[in-house]
This record gives C-alpha cells, structure tokens and sequence, in this order.
C-alpha cells in the first residue's frame, strides 16, 4: 500500500470522533448522546461522554494505529486531542461551524477510521464524507 496524502490530512485537522454505540452507553459520567443529535447541541458532560467513547474507540487519547502492507508502513489515525479537555474543545468548534453534523457521523467515522485494513480501497472511509465536508469542504480532500 503507498502512501496516501490524505492520511495526513487527518492528523493535521486535530479533529475527533468515534464507536459506535447507542445512547445508553457511559463516556465520563454521562450517557453518550443519541446518534441523531447534532455536535453543536450538546453540552459540556455530553461533549466529555461522546470524547470519552471516541478515546476508547481509538485506544485512547492520540492513539494511532500502525498497518504494514506490502513492506511499506502506514500511520491511521483520528485525532481528537491529547486530553479530554483539548477533545471537547475541538468538538465545540467543529459544532459551532457545522450545524449538521450528528454525533452517529463522527462516531461512524472514527470507527471506521480504527477499522481500515490493507486490503481497504480508500485511505479515507465513505462514512467520513459528512465530517470532512463540513470540516474541510470537500470529502475528497488529499
């Protein structure tokens, strides 16, 4: 597998997401929101649960994970902060400029960020289309 720029593009937006899951499930001491709810909605303990989902999702918090294909070497990753604080902090802005953007799209998007393989046709999964269309502009970003 060659490298791809758009791999990149991840890590410098510092951006976050996750698991899925349903709204019955604890991040730090709050239930998850409901996938339908939108980012820019949700308040400072649900922001802490949905970052607390997207860290466990990842392995934690700046957690990469490392794919060898065809004796070349790729870093997948999803950032969502070093820290809880610096996670809802990133979610609040992306909330704020994208009033569309539910917690089920990040929480598809990270997961299936975590679940790309070699043998995965693009370096960016399909579900990650509406955060980076309201992230970057353009899903197809590389």
């Amino acid at each position: 597998m060659k490298p791809h720029s758009a791999w990149h593009l991840i890590p410098c937006l510092c951006l976050l997401w996750a698991a899925c899951g349903s709204s019955s499930q604890r991040g730090d001491g709050g239930a998850v929101p409901p996938s339908g709810d939108t980012i820019g909605i949700l308040d400072d303990t649900q922001l802490g649960a949905l970052c607390a989902q997207l860290a466990a999702t990842e392995g934690g918090y700046s957690k990469m994970k490392t794919l060898s294909c065809d004796a070349a070497t790729e870093t997948v990753s999803f950032q969502i902060g070093a820290s809880q604080t610096q996670c809802k902090q990133l979610l609040q802005t992306v909330g704020a400029s994208c009033a569309v953007l539910t917690v089920g799209a990040v929480q598809g998007c990270v997961a299936d960020t975590y679940a790309v393989t070699c043998a995965s046709a693009s370096p960016i999964p399909a579900s990650c289309e509406p955060f980076f269309s309201c992230a970057v502009g353009d899903a197809s970003v590389q």
